[in-house]
């Protein structure tokens, strides 16, 4: 775990510059911002999210809500970060930011995180209603065929000198005939423009069957990747994503 939240860390920071990230809600009495998420390693069908948000309310709870609007609730994990806050090059004191922990089925799609005010001493900044963050920062691309969304990389160890690494998919069949996901058809490109064909090496690849309108989320293997290797892009096809700020 310790390896792991190292690594997890060092995500968050590059996830600040990704897509839509940060996120904001609230007002001027009540507000926060998400400036980053990663995926920690699926167990149990159960997947660890870690979440880095900063807010002006001292005690909350913060929350997250899928796509079948199920809560979850986050176990705080660190607020280290909290000491030496700037927003746009200025100190800001007023604000404390922390990371968060959920633990959500694999499956499951984020919506919206929730937040929702504890008791506070001062006496102004009792009765704060909760309020919520949509969640708009997975990265996605689409055409009259699919859409692809993406939610996070993370390196699984190595073979011999080379990383294999693991990409979190979902992908919809937007057209009107079956549509055949086979891993090899996706792409991941490094800084230097290499390219590295998805799939765990297996002769016979598994391949899935969408019918029209299904979607599927899952866990793309790309092994043996050179260790100075940065996946930058990933493509499908004729789609690009840039994925540049999330591994």
């Amino acid at each position: 775990m310790q390896r792991y939240f190292g690594f997890a860390l060092a995500l968050l920071l590059l996830c600040a510059g990704a897509h839509a990230f940060p996120l904001s809600g609230g007002d001027l009495k009540a507000n926060a911002t998400v400036y980053g998420v990663v995926e920690g390693d699926t167990e149990d069908d159960n997947a660890p999210i870690y979440v880095d948000i900063g807010s002006n309310l001292d005690y909350y709870t913060l929350v997250l809500v899928d796509d079948d609007d199920k809560f979850y609730t986050a176990n705080y994990l660190d607020d280290s970060a909290s000491d030496a806050i700037y927003i746009n090059g200025v100190p800001s004191h007023n604000v404390k930011r922390k990371l968060w922990q959920f633990t959500i089925p694999a499956t499951a799609t984020i919506k919206r995180l929730r937040l929702e005010p504890k008791d506070s001493f001062d006496s102004s900044r009792k009765d704060i209603a909760p309020f919520s963050i949509d969640w708009e920062g997975i990265p996605e691309v689409s055409n009259n065929n699919v859409t692809i969304k993406f939610y996070g990389a993370q390196t699984k160890g190595g073979y011999f000198d080379r990383i294999a690494w693991v990409f979190g998919l979902k992908i919809t069949n937007n057209g009107t005939q079956n549509l055949i996901v086979v891993p090899s058809d996706f792409v991941i490109l490094d800084q230097y423009d290499w390219r590295y064909p998805g799939g765990n090496g297996a002769v016979v690849e598994k391949e899935t069957q969408l019918i029209p309108g299904e979607s599927m989320k899952f866990d793309l293997d790309v092994i043996k990747v050179s260790p100075l290797s940065r996946p930058v892009e990933l493509r499908y096809g004729d789609l690009r994503m840039d994925i540049s700020a999330w591994s």
